[in-house]
């Protein structure tokens, strides 16, 4: 993928097509041991999961599970309650799965606009065209967030130019553990 075309997926909000191109490269990966599907609904164990990992043929049971989001460095920093809230809605969907004994995970995407010389979807991280934030300082944060929720890797990373700016694009896997009764 062209940093153009990563560029415009991530300024335009492109969760959607992140979850296809996570799917596409499991399939890739994984088959034909393994199929992974977009959005599927398994009634007793989740409403809607983003990905859905099966073993072979066998449509019983899933492998694992995952719900994915994408959050702009920026906002982990700057709206975490909200993207808290958000992630927590997506930890609790998969809870019948992981007390089923389904490895279930969560897919984090959170890109950084070093650089935006043509806007995206949210500017208000950026000051001057560039991130009010340190890139260790929103990964730190990241990480924080996320280990509320199980134990997050920090699993990928891809720094991309292009004529619009300049991103990184870090992935974080979260393993679930169950939530905690409160």
């Amino acid at each position: 993928m062209s940093g153009d075309e990563l560029y415009e997926i991530c300024g335009q909000g492109g969760e959607r097509e992140l979850c296809d191109l996570l799917r596409h490269a499991l399939n890739s990966e994984l088959r034909p041991a393994r199929l992974a599907q977009r959005e599927k609904t398994i009634p007793g164990l989740v409403s809607r999961a983003d990905v859905v990992v099966w073993e072979g043929n066998d449509r019983t049971r899933p492998a694992a599970m995952i719900e994915a989001k994408m959050i702009y460095a920026s906002d982990v920093v700057d709206i975490r309650d909200r993207w808290q809230r958000y992630l927590s809605a997506d930890a609790t969907k998969l809870q019948p799965a992981v007390s089923a004994g389904v490895p279930a995970y969560l897919v984090t995407w959170v890109p950084a606009f070093l650089r935006v010389t043509r806007e995206i979807r949210y500017m208000k991280g950026h000051v001057d065209g560039k991130l009010r934030f340190d890139l260790e300082h929103t990964r730190t944060a990241a990480l924080d967030l996320l280990g509320e929720f199980g134990t997050p890797l920090h699993a990928a990373s891809t720094h991309a130019t292009s004529d619009d700016g300049e991103l990184v694009l870090d992935a974080y896997l979260t393993h679930l553990a169950p939530l905690r009764q409160e």
